[in-house]
């Protein structure tokens, strides 16, 4: 009997547990019987812009009228799905899927599968809910290996979550310049992502931005979390823009939340300005001007005048009937002006540096009469002709051209081998001749000598003759001439007249009164026709003068235009 008590208590322990692990088919129940249900987690549904992640908490329990079992290693799949107005029609195309082991041995009946969506919006109004549900258990037949035993679509009731709003950024400034537009605002988000900074072309309803690393309009772009500036490179010059920013959440296109923008600022961007540096005046243009007597007023041909700020010109000296005109930057000559050689000074000064002088000669004369106009050029000069000449040396033609001047006016020439001998000593014989050409052509535009024995005999005649030198001024013609007695006799070669004054020299470092011929070097010094060999106007009245020097003197002497003014000596 106790043995069959025994073997009674064992069968029905087997029976029970046998009841236990024998699948029961889940609830068919309506919804009030609906197994599942959904709530919100953090509690109070409230979605935060600093929340970075926003988890949704399926609660699947029990709650029908019939006990379910699953059997061991069943799993739940839960489909989500969310809408932002309260509506199945709205949803969302964001629907997640979560895959939860049924853990019944723990909690046989409550279960919790958490969700988190990828899109979220700003200042709106989330509603979420469970779409359907799947129970997939094992089907013996290998390890991990289930099938769908019930598939139960179904909605939960619709939970609601807030996502509050954020304020927007507040106070943009823009600030343009050459190079571009500045912007500032004041941050009143503390967890964005970072702001979005769009602008528009005056005229234009469109606005353009730009997002890092994405494909969108490529106007502008973004700034990270807290920054507050941007630089604007791309601003065009003499444009109008219209700026306005927002702050954003989110690390891509599809899950960014966004404030309301700021307000809106307008800015031009200015035109170009260089700063110009400042350079020292420069004029130049004509220097000379031959009239006949009873001449029509007249005018020279304009003047160029440079510098930068822009220089201003004035008239020193001459006479009145001589004047500048600024308006058309020129020089107008009255009529009346009597028969001689009137000189004027230009000046043109702007601050910077030393002022630019420009000497211009008007010369009153009767075509029967002698005077500069008769110096014209009868020979013509060719670059490298005189085979010792340098054209590159400071006589040369590629610098002050002395040699060719000399030349082609007919005062000097080079022998029948085209030697010039530019270094070689000039003879007191040679000075005298060459200031009987100048006299010549002053006197009657030509230079007719026919030379005799010796060569330079016919020259010292015609210098005597016309006052150059008088006889027994030098008693050695062909020897060579001093500095101070080339002076002297090309000092003589034309009217004194013909020398007007463009130097102030008040002396010399080796010419005084006890020089030879002083006052001839002093009255060339004076006239711009010699110029001394340094800055003090050291001359060497005693040193021998090559041929190069004598053809830059002579040069200045028959034109005047060549020589140098505006010094002090």
């Amino acid at each position: 009997m106790f043995k069959s008590k025994r073997l009674f208590s064992l069968l029905l322990t087997v029976m029970i547990v046998f009841a236990m692990f024998t699948l029961t088919p889940l609830s068919t129940a309506g919804a009030e019987d609906d197994p599942f249900q959904v709530t919100a987690n953090p509690a109070g549904g409230i979605y935060a812009l600093n929340q970075k992640a926003l988890p949704l908490q399926a609660k699947f329990y029990y709650a029908g009228r019939t006990p379910v079992y699953p059997e061991p290693d069943s799993y739940i799949r839960v489909k989500w799905y969310w809408s932002i107005e309260n509506s199945t029609a709205n949803r969302g195309n964001d629907v997640g899927e979560a895959e939860v082991l049924w853990d019944w041995y723990d909690r046989p009946y409550e279960h919790i599968s958490t969700y988190t969506p990828t899109t979220r919006y700003h200042a709106v109004r989330y509603y979420f809910a469970v779409l359907e549900y799947t129970v997939l258990v094992p089907t013996g037949s290998g390890i991990g290996i289930r099938q769908e035993k019930r598939e139960a679509v179904t909605e939960t009731a619709r939970i609601e979550v807030i996502a509050p709003d954020n304020p927007r950024p507040t106070e943009l400034t823009a600030q343009a310049s050459g190079e571009g537009v500045t912007l500032n605002w004041k941050d009143n988000s503390p967890n964005e992502d970072g702001f979005i900074v769009e602008r528009s072309v005056a005229g234009k309803e469109q606005w353009y931005e730009q997002y890092a690393g994405e494909t969108c309009n490529p106007d502008l772009g973004t700034v990270g979390e807290q920054i507050t500036t941007y630089f604007d490179f791309k601003a065009e010059i003499g444009k109008t823009y219209t700026y306005r920013v927002r702050a954003f959440i989110g690390t891509t296109l599809a899950t960014r939340a966004y404030t309301e923008y700021s307000n809106e600022v307008t800015v031009i961007m200015p035109s170009l300005t260089f700063t110009q540096a400042p350079t020292e005046p420069e004029i130049t243009g004509q220097t000379s001007l031959t009239l006949m007597e009873g001449y029509a007023a007249t005018s020279t041909d304009a003047y160029t005048v440079t510098g930068y700020p822009e220089p201003t010109v004035v008239k020193t000296g001459g006479d009145p009937r001589i004047v500048w005109n600024s308006a058309d930057m020129r020089v107008d000559i009255a009529a009346g002006l009597t028969q001689g050689t009137y000189s004027i000074r230009l000046e043109a000064s702007n601050g910077v540096g030393s002022e630019a002088t420009l000497f211009l000669y008007v010369s009153i004369t009767d075509p029967d009469s002698p005077g500069m106009f008769n110096f014209v050029k009868v020979n013509t000069y060719a670059y490298g002709m005189f085979a010792d000449v340098n054209e590159n040396e400071w006589y040369g033609y590629a610098q002050q051209g002395a040699v060719a001047n000399a030349y082609e006016y007919g005062v000097m020439q080079g022998d029948a081998l085209m030697i010039f001998d530019p270094l070689g000593n000039i003879t007191v014989g040679q000075a005298i001749a060459m200031a009987a050409r100048v006299r010549s052509i002053y006197r009657t535009g030509k230079s007719d000598f026919t030379q005799g024995v010796p060569w330079y005999q016919v020259y010292v005649d015609y210098a005597i003759e016309t006052g150059i030198i008088v006889d027994n001024d030098f008693s050695d013609y062909t020897r060579a001439a001093t500095r101070a007695e080339m002076a002297f006799i090309f000092s003589r070669a034309i009217p004194r007249a013909e020398f007007p004054e463009v130097n102030v020299v008040i002396s010399l470092p080796d010419v005084n009164n006890g020089t030879p011929y002083s006052d001839s070097i002093l009255m060339l010094y004076k006239a711009g026709v010699l110029t001394g060999n340094d800055s003090k106007g050291t001359f060497n009245p005693g040193s021998n003068i090559t041929r190069a020097e004598a053809s830059a003197i002579i040069s200045r002497i028959i034109l005047p235009e060549t020589r140098v003014g505006g010094r002090s000596y």
